[in-house]
């Protein structure tokens, strides 16, 4: 008896040195699963978005912000709870202790948690589950979780004899969850990771909307699969002969060159006519950066060549023009997704205007390699050369 209450006094003594202590290891059905704990990492839910960032804008440490995101309350739905996962950026690895301490000061800050891995970091929330034995264990988990400070919020809807248990505020979680396991008085323990099972392998908030780059139905284009050997390249320039990109768009902050066309007036910078050519350069080379969707070539140059694409007399001029301006400026690839009145007149109506600047892009871009250039509906001039 007094050996359990000297470990259960050690345990809640140690808490706020959660950090330096924390398991690299839970339990799963039976077996000890060894993870890895990012000893740069920490995960912090707060009530109010701002005070993790104020309060490090007056101190000396240096950490930089990873991941970050909004849920309600479960017991109460109008209470908003933002979460942040902040990395360690001083080459002192052994801040991170100093840190945890400092930011347990701070009313704002509700709970610090373990960060499990790196390229995708997985943090631990401060719930976690039990299931118990037999109903009458249900006094044995309310006894141990009172000696360990934990709240039993109660039952998991729909599934019998598992319970919800939140950490108390200085409290380690996996830690916790452990030491729950470890009593044998339990059926199964889940340290209460904080997946993301969206279908996604980046950040992108909207990704996993984009149905077409990864669905796992086998008829996507396996972008995940294709980023792993490259994302694009900045040498590589898209022209977009479209409606003009908004240049203050997020998704395009590192990679719309200032370089551009006005094709429908001849002359510098290119239009904002309207939305298409922004949503056609966004499918194209949207940024990765957390917001929103990606594109298929994220790192690759974009160069806005803008047309209104209102019918004009002069319509086949113009767009001429702005694609022999692109492969003279240095587009490797020229996009055009316009089509012509759904390819009805394929057979009938032709411009030769507008297929000799194709023809001449396809033959002398490049420096005399050919650019690559791409229609909508593959019926105004179907060819692609790489």
């Amino acid at each position: 008896m007094k050996k359990t209450i000297f470990i259960l006094i050690s345990i809640i003594v140690s808490s706020w040195s959660c950090f330096s202590q924390t398991d690299n290891y839970y339990f799963y059905k039976g077996e000890k699963i060894t993870i890895d704990v990012n000893e740069k990492m920490f995960y912090v839910l707060l009530s109010d978005s701002a005070g993790l960032t104020n309060y490090f804008s007056n101190s000396s440490f240096q950490v930089t912000e990873k991941k970050s995101g909004i849920y309600f309350d479960k017991t109460n739905k109008k209470i908003k709870k933002y979460w942040k996962i902040v990395e360690v950026t001083s080459e002192n690895v052994n801040q991170k202790e100093a840190i945890t301490t400092w930011l347990s000061k701070n009313p704002s800050i509700e709970r610090i948690c373990p960060v499990i891995g790196d390229k995708y970091p997985v943090a631990v929330s401060e719930y976690f589950y039990v299931k118990i034995k037999l109903e009458d264990d249900f006094k044995v988990l309310d006894s141990i979780a009172g000696k360990m400070s934990c709240e039993l919020v109660g039952e998991v809807a729909n599934m019998p004899l598992w319970y919800t248990l939140r950490s108390g505020r200085s409290s380690n979680t996996l830690n916790l969850a452990n030491y729950f396991y470890s009593t044998n008085c339990f059926q199964e323990v889940d340290p209460g990771f904080i997946f993301n099972f969206k279908n996604t392998c980046i950040d992108d908030d909207e990704f996993d909307e984009q149905w077409g780059l990864e669905n796992g139905s086998g008829v996507d284009i396996n972008a995940c699969e294709a980023w792993e050997m490259t994302r694009g390249n900045p040498c590589v320039v898209v022209g977009v002969v479209d409606q003009g990109i908004d240049s203050a768009h997020n998704e395009f902050s590192s990679n719309l060159l200032s370089l551009s066309y006005d094709c429908e007036n001849n002359a510098f910078p290119a239009q904002l006519e309207d939305n298409h050519g922004t949503h056609v350069a966004g499918i194209i080379g949207a940024n990765q950066n957390g917001n929103q969707i990606s594109g298929v070539a994220p790192q690759t140059s974009l160069m806005s060549i803008s047309h209104s694409l209102f019918p004009s007399s002069t319509i086949s001029q113009e767009l001429a023009s702005g694609i022999s301006w692109a492969w003279h400026n240095g587009a490797d690839i020229i996009n055009c997704s316009w089509g012509d009145q759904r390819g009805d007149y394929y057979d009938e109506l032709h411009s030769a205007l507008l297929e000799n600047a194709i023809d001449s892009a396809l033959t002398h871009g490049r420096n005399g390699l050919g650019c690559v250039v791409l229609t909508a509906a593959a019926r105004l001039y179907s060819v692609a050369i790489i």
